[in-house]
């Protein structure tokens, strides 16, 4: 009589690959807040300035694209108009698509779009600097002289602040889960993002003038219409 075959034992999965932390990735929670709320509230003001120098580059880009240079303000206006910085982005796309088919030029739009994938990436955390508020704050268990001052986000914000089922609000009637915060940053914190805006601002700052010049290239060999 043959032997019955033992049926293969089935491979175990492949453990899921971890996750590569990316540079615009919220970072990790300070081991202490500032010792005083006015270098937070710095920090929160240099970080949204460099953001808005930036976006001036994006602004000035808009404007290369679709308009004159020598008049560019309604161009600029037009870019502001928008609320969002995913829809004056969505409207960047756009107008480099209908550019680039115009005028191929894969290395500028393969720089151009990782500008713009990067910098909504980092939008999220310039959204956190701008709507946060500066709070009191010390880890928990620590002792009372490791208060310090953190920007925060309002408990009521449901993408910025989730309940811990491990833990339970204290004084909650009925008892509830704890609220945690999905960010706390120092002026350390800020200044890090602040900084990596300023990098965005670099290398965002020469394609405005470089798109310029490629649109006048392409209509002195008749590609584009003056």
């Amino acid at each position: 009589m043959t032997p019955r075959k033992q049926p293969r034992a089935k491979k175990a999965p492949p453990p899921p690959t971890p996750k590569t932390a990316k540079a615009w990735d919220v970072p990790p929670f300070p081991k202490r807040g500032d010792a005083d709320s006015t270098t937070t509230y710095a920090a929160v003001g240099q970080a949204l300035s460099a953001w808005e120098l930036f976006e001036r580059q994006l602004a000035n880009l808009f404007s290369s694209f679709v308009g004159d240079r020598n008049d560019e303000l309604p161009a600029l206006r037009a870019y502001g108009a928008i609320a969002t910085f995913r829809g004056r982005v969505d409207m960047l796309r756009a107008a480099a698509e209908a550019h680039f088919a115009a005028v191929p030029n894969a290395h500028h739009e393969r720089m151009i779009r990782k500008l713009l994938d990067t910098a909504q990436n980092y939008s999220q955390r310039r959204n956190e600097i701008a709507h946060g508020f500066v709070n009191g704050w010390r880890p928990e268990g620590t002792p009372v002289s490791e208060h310090g001052y953190v920007l925060m986000p309002f408990m009521h914000a449901p993408r910025k602040a989730r309940f811990d089922a491990s833990a339970v609000a204290p004084h909650s009637s009925p008892k509830r889960p704890l609220l945690r915060p999905t960010y706390l940053y120092s002026s350390a914190e800020i200044m890090v993002l602040c900084h990596r805006f300023q990098i965005l601002t670099q290398e965002a700052v020469h394609l405005p003038t470089t798109i310029f010049y490629e649109r006048r290239r392409a209509e002195k060999l008749g590609l584009l219409r003056k």
